[in-house]
């Protein structure tokens, strides 16, 4: 972009960037972590608390989420703060690629990555994932553009993103290697190879360095943070040797299902990418290939992993939708058909997804009717307006209302995957137990501990035999806690244990107990074809105990602290 005055093109980039971070700032700590989410968080606020911590594989967001807890406090919002920003800062990035992929390609890509489902979710979760991602994306941009110092920095702020860095670098120096074998290196990096190459080099190491030092130490504050970054790649390769977590069935409905849009557009310029060789196309068509059959042999990935291999795919897409631009001289008829078609494939949708809602008798049949009326009616009109004007107008209008009606499931799942829908308990994008009913529960606690001393944060409290990081970082403030098991002679206020057949406590003194459930997993493998097109729409589950296990706890308070009979067993 130029350095002068505004222009178009500096309004749509900022337009991308606003958008960006409403999806990503909206709402941001008004969902509970997860269990996944609150392990790294915990690690933040030791940090900042001044504890001595053994920092994990994720250094870059622990360290830089600590600073953050430190200044202002925990909270949700800060947890994921950092992750919202590198994901945002990610819209800005095809800026440094605009040379190559053409300036309304870079327009384009940069509305894809602000809207794109796995962008959004890795950019509002508690983890590293982004950090790394958009450390690496700007490293080689600025590589590309001839800047190997900021290329350093950045590369070296990916390296602390934590265990998927690794996976990303390797996908990336293959889809190099693959580009370099097939001679489609462009001519700027060949003339930058030309022109004092080995100093690049050891400019890009050296500020590289210094970055994961200055970063992976927090300015030297916290000197172990260094081997958080040996912790990543260790944690990397010990993935190779763990079960599927996800299996492939759950990786590809949420990469099909959840943005067909994106994966129509990024699927036509990889085949295109591969057969004209286009030296762009087919580094992009290489890169993406590489990246995500890498993420689907890798047993630790998780959907969310996803967000690596939506970016050569939407730059892909990004250059196949420019051909889209309105061209047609009959506007009218387009923008008519366009319309027609877009209500009568939304009302086709609706009726097929009415079919996954038990109704009445002869509903179904009356469904079927419904999208096979719409079908016919689209299919009839393509042919009255190719009959009357052209088969260009009609073909026309008819990928525009495609392409609408794309563009509105994509917002709506772009938003469901930031949290931001009705249900964002029953997201596939949230890695580990989902604390479902945590306002309640804290609610319940609350009220036990005002009805004993009248502070609703006033609890002695002890978690035995009970180890959920979600349930720590929600009782962080709150409550007086300590963890481990119960001495006999204790005479703790409150005790929280997992549910246990005929459970009771064998203190010196009755307790009377409530079971809560805390958190729930969704078993999304074991989902039926029926199920989950019904979850594509309503984000509701079925109520089969096969598809989401929930997470029970008993909550004990001490008998003497309220009026009553004293109980010894777990109340129902």
């Amino acid at each position: 972009m130029s350095t002068g005055k505004a222009t178009t093109e500096h309004f749509l980039f900022g337009l991308a960037v606003l958008l960006a971070a409403g999806i990503r700032f909206l709402g941001l700590g008004n969902t509970p972590l997860s269990d996944a989410e609150a392990t790294w968080a915990l690690q933040a606020i030791d940090l900042a608390r001044g504890s001595h911590v053994l920092i994990g594989p994720q250094p870059g967001y622990i360290l830089l989420t600590a600073a953050g807890f430190f200044l202002w406090g925990a909270s949700e919002f800060l947890a994921r703060f950092w992750p919202a920003l590198a994901g945002t800062a990610l819209v800005l990035a095809p800026v440094l690629f605009r040379d190559r992929i053409g300036r309304n390609a870079a327009l384009v890509l940069a509305f894809g990555l602000a809207l794109e489902p796995s962008l959004v979710a890795a950019s509002r979760q508690a983890d590293g994932r982004i950090l790394a991602l958009t450390g690496l994306v700007f490293a080689t941009g600025f590589w590309l553009k001839g800047s190997a110092g900021w290329a350093g920095a950045a590369g070296g702020f990916a390296l602390l993103g934590g265990p998927t860095v690794w996976t990303g670098l390797i996908g990336a120096g293959l889809g190099w290697s693959a580009a370099r074998v097939r001679r489609t290196r462009t001519a700027t990096a060949t003339e930058l190879s030309d022109r004092g190459f080995p100093r690049s080099w050891r400019s890009l190491a050296g500020w590289g360095l210094g970055s994961v030092v200055i970063v992976g130490t927090l300015f030297w504050f916290a000197p172990t943070g260094l081997s958080g970054w040996a912790n990543s790649l260790a944690a990397f390769l010990q993935g190779w040797g763990q079960p599927d977590r996800t299996a492939l069935l759950v990786m590809f409905i949420a990469w099909v299902g959840l943005s067909p849009l994106f994966v129509l557009f990024g699927l036509t310029g990889v085949v295109k990418g591969l057969w004209r060789k286009d030296p762009v196309d087919f580094s992009l068509a290489w890169l993406w290939i590489i990246l995500f059959l890498l993420f689907l042999v890798y047993p630790g990935r998780e959907p969310a992993d996803l967000a690596w291999s939506a970016v050569p795919l939407l730059g892909l897409g990004a250059r196949q939708a420019v051909h889209l631009i309105p061209s047609a001289q009959n506007k009218a008829p387009v923008i008519g058909y366009t319309l027609l078609s877009a209500a009568l494939a939304i009302s086709a949708c609706i009726n097929l997804v009415g079919l996954t809602v038990v109704g009445q008798p002869g509903e179904e049949v009356l469904r079927w009717t419904g999208i096979f009326g719409s079908v016919i009616l689209i299919a009839a009109s393509f042919l009255l307006l190719t009959w009357g004007w052209s088969l260009g107008t009609a073909w026309t209008g008819a990928r525009y209302g495609m392409i609408a009606v794309l563009v509105l499931y994509s917002l709506s799942t772009a938003l469901s995957a930031a949290g931001l829908g009705a249900r964002p308990d029953t997201e596939i994008w949230k890695a580990g137990n989902y604390p479902k009913n945590w306002m309640v529960n804290l609610k319940v606690l609350g009220d036990a501990a005002e009805w004993s001393s009248g502070r609703r944060d006033s609890l002695n409290l002890v978690i035995s035999e009970f180890d959920s990081p979600s349930l720590r970082w929600a009782l962080r403030n709150h409550f007086e806690q300590s963890f481990g098991p119960i001495v006999a002679d204790a005479k703790p206020q409150a005790v929280i244990t997992p549910e246990q057949k005929d459970a009771k406590l064998n203190l010196a003194v009755p307790y009377s107990g409530q079971m809560l459930v805390w958190s729930q997993a969704v078993q999304w493998a074991q989902l039926q074809p029926r199920e989950w097109l019904h979850w594509l729409f309503f984000r509701e589950l079925p109520g089969r105990t096969e598809t989401v296990v929930t997470q029970p706890i008993i909550f004990w308070l001490r008998s003497d602290l309220f009026p009553g009979p004293a109980k010894s067993s777990a109340g129902r």
